[in-house]
């Protein structure tokens, strides 16, 4: 993963990956050579260059495709893994939707028995965690340099219809 990501790559240039796999997540092509983690990483990365985002480097890359790869692979997640991500997203050309079919499963609270590290840090400032397994998306949504709501976080509330300072349901 490192030699694929090295900071002398740059994103848009054609690489060896890039002659096999081109398009938007072009990289859930089954090909023997490639892993599973380089297929994340690409088709990642693939998505955000056509959305055009530049704000993003070859580190987020690899944190994003981690924290995907390691909650689908959990020894909880039994009834579906990482092949899964692939599965939901073989046939979609969009990157959006692509992108929310790899992220759409990464936590499972009450099946995972909580969050782990690399999952509480991504939701940091949004949930509160009580005592007794209680779980409330937090009261004041900012983000995390302090200077506004996080629009994104309250779209994602609003669309599941949970408030600020909602107790989540565990199931």
């Amino acid at each position: 993963l490192r030699t694929f990501l090295s900071p002398g790559v740059k994103r848009k240039s054609v690489t060896n990956f890039d002659r096999v796999f081109s398009g938007p997540c072009a990289a859930r092509k089954e090909k023997s050579n490639v892993t599973m983690m380089q297929r994340l990483v690409t088709c990642i990365r693939d998505c955000l260059v056509e959305l055009e985002s530049e704000d993003f480097s070859d580190a987020d890359l690899e944190k994003w495709a981690v924290l995907i790869f390691e909650s689908m692979s959990a020894p909880t997640r039994m009834f579906h893994g990482i092949q899964h991500i692939f599965d939901v997203s073989h046939g979609i050309s969009k990157p959006l939707p692509i992108l929310g079919a790899f992220f759409h499963d990464i936590i499972y609270y009450t099946i995972d028995g909580g969050l782990s590290s690399d999952q509480a840090e991504v939701i940091k400032g949004i949930i509160d965690e009580e005592e007794g397994g209680v779980v409330r998306l937090k009261q004041n949504l900012v983000l995390p340099d302090g200077s506004e709501e996080d629009k994104l976080v309250m779209t994602v509330a609003s669309i599941f219809n949970i408030q600020p300072g909602q107790t989540l349901n565990p199931f």
